[in-house]
C-alpha cells in the first residue's frame, strides 16, 4: 500500500418521508419517518387550535413550506397545543436505514380533521443533543381540493370528499 486513506463516517439522516403533507381523515392517519445514524427520533406535535387556523395563514406569511413567524412575539406557542413522543429505534449499523412510525390519530378532537406542525429530532446513543432534524405541515383531513385555470384567466375550486369522491363544495 502507498497510502492509507480514511473515509467519512456515514451521513446522519432523519426524514419525514413522502413529499406530501396530507393524510387522509379515513386512513390510518400515520407519518412515517426514516432515519440513518441515529438511536432516537423526538417528535414534537403541535396541533393546531380550531380557531386559530386564521392567524396561522396571517402570520406565517400564508407559506406552509418554511415555516416564519412575522411577529418575533408570536409563534407556534401562540397558536397550537404541543405533545411529546419519543421514538427508539433498534439496531446499530450506521449504514443500515430504520423506519418509524406516528399515529396522529390520539392527537385528534374527536375524529375531526386537524392541521398540526411536526418537528422531529435525531439523537445518538449518550449524545443530549440532536444531530439531525426535519419538520413538516401536516393536515389530516378529508377534503381534497382541486384548482383549475381557465385560459381566460378565471380559476375555479373543486371541494370534494376524499373518501367517498362526492363533491362537498
Amino acid at each position: 500500500y502507498e497510502d492509507v486513506l480514511s473515509t467519512p463516517d456515514y451521513p446522519k439522516e432523519l426524514d419525514i418521508a413522502g413529499e406530501g403533507s396530507l393524510l387522509s381523515l379515513a386512513g390510518d392517519k400515520t407519518l412515517s419517518f426514516s432515519a440513518r445514524g441515529i438511536n432516537e427520533i423526538r417528535v414534537s406535535i403541535y396541533r393546531l387550535l380550531d380557531d386559530q387556523l386564521n392567524h396561522f395563514v396571517t402570520q406565517t406569511y400564508g407559506d406552509i413550506d418554511e415555516l416564519k413567524f412575522s411577529n418575533y412575539n408570536f409563534n407556534k406557542y401562540n397558536l397550537t397545543r404541543s405533545f411529546q413522543k419519543r421514538l427508539y429505534l433498534s439496531g446499530n449499523s450506521p449504514k443500515k436505514v430504520k423506519y418509524a412510525s406516528l399515529s396522529l390519530a390520539q392527537y385528534l378532537k374527536s375524529q375531526n380533521a386537524g392541521i398540526f406542525i411536526i418537528e422531529a429530532e435525531g439523537y445518538q446513543k449518550d449524545r443530549d443533543y440532536s444531530v439531525i432534524k426535519d419538520k413538516r405541515i401536516v393536515m389530516v383531513t378529508d377534503l381534497g381540493i382541486m384548482l383549475k385555470k381557465a385560459a381566460d384567466g378565471q380559476q375555479f375550486v373543486y371541494v370534494q370528499s376524499v373518501k367517498t369522491g362526492e363533491p362537498v363544495a
